[in-house]
């Protein structure tokens, strides 16, 4: 057995994300985080800030992946404004697309 071998873990659901080929990498790290959510039966409100701390990336590609992945249809967003705090919240989750062609067609959303 080789040094690392103990240490080396495989990750079918992201190497099915990384077969994607409409969207980056960057857009693959996002997602993979919003479907961790799904899979652990919690809401995603993570706000850009709080994906970029996680991820190690700036909060504007955050932005900029999350609108990719809506606009080609992997995940939707919806949107609550909070008066009493002055804050809008955004709820995302993955679509039936992601269903298709990342996890087992049986997963509800």
């Amino acid at each position: 057995m080789r040094k690392f071998d103990n240490y080396i873990t495989f990750d079918p659901l992201f190497s099915t994300i990384e077969m994607l080929e409409d969207i980056s990498s960057t857009e693959i790290l996002v997602l993979t985080k919003i479907i961790g959510f799904h899979i652990n039966n919690k809401a995603c409100t993570g706000s850009n800030g709080w994906f970029a701390t996680q991820l190690s990336i700036k909060k504007g590609t955050v932005g900029s992946a999350i609108h990719n992945l809506v606009k080609l249809g992997y995940i939707e967003c919806s949107y609550f404004y909070d008066p009493k705090v002055q804050a809008k919240k955004r709820w995302v989750k993955i679509t039936e697309k992601t269903l298709e062609k990342v996890l087992n067609k049986d997963t509800k959303i």
